[in-house]
């Protein structure tokens, strides 16, 4: 309705701007010239009127043009905004678990060198426990040897002295022997003094 009413007072302003002539005679004259004028007003009247709402057109086209870029601008910064705060995310989880990582492959290397310390030391125990028993059981076989013949030399030297008693034993059953063969012939001659 505003539209309607803004054309017509275009043409209102436009057929004042028609020349009638001072006495209006001339114009009644020509009413074909008048009616090419008001149709020429009426003509200026609709293209201004397109024109309007061309310019009315363009600038709600161009409204929302800016509008849309606004918003592709907004959701392009929402996404740029979450990409960051995601990348940050993860920089931030995986700096967190190379450091959780880091720290677990130090405990291990740790564990894995007092490991190998205790194991070496262990061993260089268990060599030299090894070879003191080695060298008990060669000064206990040594000791073994020396009673076994420190034995023997005593039975060779029990077996002399044996040996010597039994001579000496021997020496003196033969010496009563020959005393007691004499027995009795001195028991003889005891009896025939008798």
């Amino acid at each position: 309705m505003n539209s309607l009413m803004g054309g017509l007072e275009e043409m209102m302003a436009a057929g004042d701007n028609l020349d009638f002539g001072a006495s209006g005679e001339e114009g009644l004259g020509g009413d074909d010239e008048d009616l090419l004028m008001l149709q020429k007003a009426v003509q200026n009247a609709l293209d201004k009127k397109k024109q309007a709402v061309v310019k009315k057109q363009a600038a709600v086209l161009e409204e929302a043009r800016a509008g849309a870029q606004k918003r592709v601008a907004a959701l392009e910064a929402m996404i740029v905004k979450e990409l960051k705060d995601a990348a940050a995310g993860v920089r931030s989880s995986a700096a967190s678990s190379l450091r959780r990582l880091d720290a677990k492959m130090a405990a291990m290397n740790e564990l894995s060198a007092k490991y190998q310390q205790t194991m070496s030391d262990l061993w260089n125990e268990y060599d030299t426990e090894f070879s003191e028993l080695g060298s008990a059981l060669e000064k206990h076989k040594t000791a073994v040897e020396n009673r076994r013949q420190g034995i023997k030399r005593k039975i060779a030297q029990v077996a002399q002295e044996n040996e010597a008693a039994l001579a000496e034993a021997r020496k003196r059953v033969e010496a009563e022997k020959g005393r007691a063969v004499k027995m009795p012939q001195l028991a003889k001659l005891l009896q025939s003094l008798m």
